[in-house]
């Protein structure tokens, strides 16, 4: 397969510079770290102070959520007063649905967000639509027409713009022709860069966002391709949309901007975690330095083709003939009897019959001196000739080390498991659960929250965790709004979604099963709901 990014050792990808504001992002420039205020942005007092925690955190940018026009004139309050209070960092504008609001975001903030799905039809009334070469076409000059004069105004006025590209919210003319996958998410993306690239403009960053990590790390390795190939080197935005909360949105973060950045891909990073976003920059920080220690012990080797596909999650580039059936893949193995695997005298325990640790295992460990590429090719090399390749857990008991490098191995599926001391093995088990690849127990997606939310999601979402955490095989998800969360949670088994005010509605997949109910109620209904379907499906 043919990857950009060397498959034996680091090399950045070579971005080239665009200036926000007093910052440059890519090229040889650090990785900024930036977060999102979750105030309402015409709450001016609460917003400017909340833009003053992150800054003291070390959020070098920060994002506003632009609603309308009355969020632009408070951001532009925003702005004013911090620099008047000596802070220069950059502001962005968070626009969704409206070109008008972003027109007038560009004339004030350093950087304009914008998605797709402003300049083009994502509704679901085209869904059952079959378009033409020639309709899909018309389609795309309709998105150059409408978004030229924001171009124009970016120009003007020495504006950045972030093309934001969500998993689950694509045009419907891209998911009838490519799927609601990493591929229809770089179609997307493409289409704009050449309408950039058309007008002369190249101060743009892009990024591909999903709940899944693994989802948000094909589909931006496939763009960093398809860029490669057509001459393009925009600097990329990294981060896992919907991370969650607490060690599960820490880790779910970790295993996809962790995997990404080890590939050399990512010029600027958030770690979308519920709750208050200063929690995030700690973790983003940590995440960075843990990232660079692997980076740093790479020595440069020769290059190598990549042996399996880096684009897709459904070749096993191992194969695990003496693998147990009923067992996860990934499994965890150790002492613990809450392990899938038991170790015991140098012996797998595998069912009823025991095979040798030496014979049948390839173990990479995780210390001080790991050297992650290393890693990867001593497996592929090593690892055919095995029945097992597992991975050990940190010796130094480092959560965030061990998400990294494990979701950077689980990505190219070339680890089947975890080796951990009994005492460590819950730990692993949700490192595990939080890369998708375990569904025993339920699983949580929730969003960041910003200035659209107006419920108390953070509180809401750890009330449905204390009521559903004992559920098996289970996904649930808490959003905040309806701007990213109908297409966030679309692969959920159940949603809450905020509808206004302090109303909730209810979702089994993608169907509203009660609509605007009290936020206090829901978890309480959620499991409500939940039993009932299980009554009735058994």
């Amino acid at each position: 397969m043919q990857f950009c990014q060397p498959f034996g050792y680091y090399k950045r990808f070579a971005s080239h510079e665009v200036k926000v504001g007093n910052i440059y992002i890519g090229a040889n420039n650090p990785i900024h770290i930036q977060s999102m205020t979750n105030t309402p942005t015409d709450n001016v007092k609460a917003t400017l102070l909340q833009c003053k925690e992150l800054i003291d955190a070390g959020s070098e940018l920060v994002r506003i959520t632009a609603r309308n026009s009355a969020d632009v004139g408070a951001i532009s309050l925003i702005r004013n007063k911090l620099t008047k209070d000596g802070y220069s960092n950059p502001l962005v504008a968070d626009v969704h649905f409206s070109p008008k609001v972003a027109l007038e975001a560009a004339k004030i903030v350093e950087k304009v967000r914008i998605n797709p799905g402003n300049y083009t039809d994502i509704s679901k009334t085209s869904a059952k639509k079959a378009f033409t070469d020639t309709d899909y076409k018309n389609e795309v000059e309709k998105a150059h027409e409408a978004i030229l004069p924001l171009i124009n105004t970016c120009k003007r006025y020495g504006t950045a713009l972030r093309l934001g590209v969500n998993h689950g919210s694509l045009a419907w003319r891209i998911v009838e022709k490519y799927g609601n996958t990493p591929r229809g998410m770089v179609a997307s993306a493409m289409e704009f860069l050449e309408i950039f690239c058309a007008e002369n403009f190249n101060q743009v960053i892009i990024s591909m966002k999903a709940s899944n990590p693994f989802t948000m790390v094909y589909a931006t390795r496939l763009l960093t391709q398809t860029m490669y190939e057509h001459g393009m080197t925009f600097p990329i935005h990294v981060g896992v949309t919907e991370a969650g909360f607490g060690d599960e949105g820490i880790f779910r973060s970790a295993v996809g901007t962790g995997t990404l950045l080890l590939d050399g891909i990512g010029d600027t990073i958030r770690v979308s975690l519920s709750g208050n976003p200063v929690k995030e920059i700690p973790v983003a920080k940590n995440l960075i330095t843990e990232c660079q220690k692997f980076i740093q012990r790479e020595r440069e080797n020769e290059q190598m083709e990549w042996p399996y596909d880096p684009f897709s999650s459904q070749n096993f580039h191992i194969l695990y003939p003496s693998w147990p059936a009923q067992t996860p893949i990934p499994a965890t193995l150790s002492e613990s009897p809450n392990a899938d695997i038991l170790i015991k005298d140098n012996e797998i325990i595998l069912g009823n019959k025991k095979v040798s640790i030496t014979e049948h295992l390839v173990k990479v460990e995780i210390t001080n001196t790991s050297n992650s590429h290393n890693l990867r090719r001593k497996i592929t090399s090593q690892g055919k000739d095995k029945g097992l390749c597992v991975i050990a857990h940190d010796t130094n008991k480092n959560s965030l080390r061990s998400a990294i490098i494990s979701g950077y191995l689980l990505c190219d599926r070339l680890i089947c498991g975890c080796l951990t001391e009994p005492a460590e093995t819950e730990t692993m088990n949700e490192i595990f659960r939080s890369s998708g690849l375990r569904n025993d127990n339920a699983t949580y997606i929730s969003c960041p929250t910003c200035g659209r939310t107006t419920y108390e999601l953070e509180e809401l979402a750890m009330q449905v965790k204390e009521k559903t955490k004992h559920l098996k095989h289970i996904k649930i998800a808490i959003m905040g709004c309806i701007v990213n969360g109908p297409g966030e949670m679309d692969d959920a088994d159940y949603g809450i979604l905020g509808e206004g005010g302090d109303l909730v509605s209810i979702y089994r997949r993608n169907e509203a099963v009660r609509k605007k109910v009290e936020s206090h109620s829901a978890a309480e209904l959620l499991l409500e709901i939940i039993l009932q379907d299980r009554k009735i499906n058994t």
